[in-house]
């Protein structure tokens, strides 16, 4: 039925796209915007953010850039459909896809669609729908990535970090083909203690099933140790990691403002030079998460990964 749903509506966007083209001066090549979003899967990308066709909206007027957003989601909705729900992906990642393609739908039907989010969240949601990220509740999942972490910038980290993010490095030969976690701030229903542990066990699972991943990583403010003092109850975010086999190495400064933003304590210890948000870099890699989710289970007696969103 949602398939069905996407095809019909995308049938009526492309009748308002064809007669909003009629008085345009400048028609908008449609076919090239779709073959230009080709990818090779499993191939390593350095933005998901497709330069092409950025710079296509941004040379649009805002009704037609917002049509056009619609129409092309819709469009690789359908042609990766059978690819998402056929097989490729376990249950629970399944139905984090449903859930995410039934936003994706609303969102579509309403007059705004993405023009009052801001760029990120189109380019998450259009990912997901090519397949380049996959929802997992708590978080979106880059599905071949790699940090930017240098060398010679993780050997400066004090002699016990250094060693660990050499030995690291050294074992796994390469700083890419891992799962990178995003936050996406149109699915944050599970941004919870309980919705991260399903997220973490719907990742570990997909690690299970590609065995050339070699785990995950993530870069943010919030695997900052001094959260401890300053933000405890965000301490979940980084503890169950950390205690079960990941690393984390710091990267500098947190220039993004997220982590001022959220919160008035925060944003007034920094106003008042008490704290200065850090981003640091977390690796965890796959055979140790895959250990946790395995004996995570098996001491709360769960027999499949969670598939509904936690409440």
């Amino acid at each position: 039925m949602l398939k069905q749903n996407c095809i019909e509506y995308l049938s009526t966007l492309k009748k308002q796209a064809d007669a909003l083209a009629q008085q345009n001066q400048k028609p908008v090549d449609l076919a090239k915007i779709i073959d230009s979003l080709k990818v090779n899967l499993g191939e390593h990308i350095d933005s998901y953010v497709p330069e092409y066709f950025d710079q296509q909206l941004k040379q649009m007027d805002p009704e037609t850039a917002t049509l056009i957003q619609k129409i092309v989601i819709l469009k690789i909705m359908n042609s990766h459909w059978d690819a998402i729900f056929n097989g490729k992906y376990p249950d629970s990642i399944v139905a984090q896809y449903n859930k995410t393609f039934e936003r994706l739908l609303a969102t579509c039907e309403t007059e705004a669609g993405w023009s009052n989010k801001v760029d990120d969240d189109y380019w998450k949601d259009l990912s997901m729908t090519l397949q380049l990220l996959f929802p997992a509740g708590a978080q979106v999942v880059e599905s071949s990535s790699g940090f930017g972490f240098g060398i010679k910038q993780g050997l400066n980290q004090g002699l016990l970090k250094s060693l660990s993010y050499l030995w690291l490095s050294l074992r796994r030969g390469s700083c890419k083909g891992y799962y990178q976690i995003h936050t996406h701030t149109s699915e944050l229903t599970e941004f919870n203690p309980k919705g991260w542990t399903n997220c973490y066990l719907r990742i570990a699972q997909m690690l299970e099933l590609n065995p050339e991943v070699k785990g995950i990583f993530g870069g943010s403010w919030f695997y900052d140790p001094q959260l401890k003092d300053i933000s405890p109850r965000l301490m979940y975010l980084q503890q169950v990691p950390l205690e079960n086999g990941a690393r984390s190495f710091l990267v500098g400064e947190d220039t993004s403002g997220n982590a001022t933003f959220s919160s008035k304590t925060r944003r007034q210890l920094n106003e008042e030079g008490k704290y200065t948000p850090q981003a640091y870099l977390l690796i965890w890699p796959r055979s140790a998460m895959i250990k946790w989710a395995n004996d995570y289970k098996s001491a709360n007696n769960i027999n499949a990964v969670p598939i509904e969103n936690s409440k």
